[in-house]
């Protein structure tokens, strides 16, 4: 049997290896990842690579006069310099996460985020259209530009949005992306494949 962290993900297994395999969602420690309720100074927040997606937010930058309080947080490969302690902070002082990656197989940072109530902007490519509500837990957007600013204007700009989409985020974190639930799912697939 094979798995796959996405719906996205498990039609590329198909394409790719001809085998069928089914989706078994990962799920985030909400026990860490949780609202700090600290000022957010920090207007959007991108953790990613410099090659895949961040071109978008460099203009975007620009098209705010360079008014927008960006926090980038590099990583090579899989790996940071942040402690998930760290990451929460870092988390719970942002507005809004822009996820940008090209046809992202899951996004687990998204995930995180939105279990410490804060709205994501994400390219709606890929494993983003799995994990967030569109209007709701945040935006799911095309690749432009001009969709991009009008929606992370309208969440920065927009504090009762903001909250209440962080509520949100939170909810449907707690409700469909625990690792409780991710091991029931794992637990149900695993009974039904014998």
């Amino acid at each position: 049997m094979l798995l796959a962290n996405s719906e996205f993900s498990k039609k590329l297994i198909e394409k790719s290896y001809k085998k069928p395999a089914t989706v078994c969602y990962l799920g985030v420690d909400v026990s860490l990842f949780t609202p700090q309720k600290q000022m957010k100074p920090i207007d959007v927040l991108f953790i990613g690579s410099k090659d895949n997606g961040y071109d978008l937010l460099e203009k975007l930058s620009k098209l705010f006069g360079n008014k927008l309080k960006i926090k980038t947080i590099f990583r090579e490969g899989d790996k940071s310099n942040i402690t998930d302690k760290e990451l929460v902070k870092i988390y719970d002082k942002s507005k809004v996460l822009v996820a940008l990656n090209h046809n992202e197989p899951f996004g687990l940072i998204p995930l995180e985020a939105m279990a410490c109530g804060i709205p994501v902007i994400a390219i709606g490519e890929g494993g983003y259209n799995e994990s967030i509500v569109d209007n709701k837990t945040g935006f799911l957007i095309s690749r432009s530009l001009d969709d991009l600013y009008e929606k992370t204007n309208k969440i920065i700009n927009n504090e009762k949005l903001r909250k209440e989409m962080g509520r949100n985020a939170r909810e449907n974190i707690l409700q469909n992306w625990t690792w409780d639930r991710s091991v029931e799912r794992f637990l149900k697939i695993i009974k039904y494949a014998k």
